[in-house]
């Protein structure tokens, strides 16, 4: 997932209308979005969707997150040049202190898996 302020410039890019989500948190508390791409996971898994939160920032799902845990790194199957298309920047740019780590290009597309870092050092998942 790639959070965008404004999907708008991603559905011109890509020439395709965003589709609105929505969910209930357990306190009954519903969250908005718009994304796209979604549908596409399912055909080429290595590329990520696009998503525009529509509910305030107090309500994203990762605030009160605890800052001990963070992603550290990204371990996916594929090939950055396709999913640097797709995200029409670097794949780098929108991940920012979070470490890729291309394996298995010719594999099957899709994360591999995601290193957490934690109080008690580095998990793989």
């Amino acid at each position: 997932m790639v959070a965008v302020d404004d999907i708008s410039t991603v559905e011109t890019r890509l020439g395709r209308e965003a589709a609105v989500g929505s969910r209930h948190r357990p306190d009954g508390t519903e969250l908005r979005w718009q994304q796209i791409g979604i549908n596409g996971l399912i055909a080429d898994p290595q590329l990520p969707f696009f998503i525009e939160w529509d509910s305030p920032e107090e309500l994203h799902p990762s605030n009160g997150a605890d800052p001990a845990y963070s992603l550290a790194c990204l371990e996916i199957a594929g090939d950055p040049q396709r999913v640097s298309e797709w995200l029409g920047e670097t794949v780098e740019a929108p991940l920012e202190d979070v470490k890729v780590e291309w394996v298995a290009p010719h594999g099957t597309p899709g994360i591999i898996a995601a290193q957490v870092q934690t109080p008690h050092g580095l998990v793989r998942l």
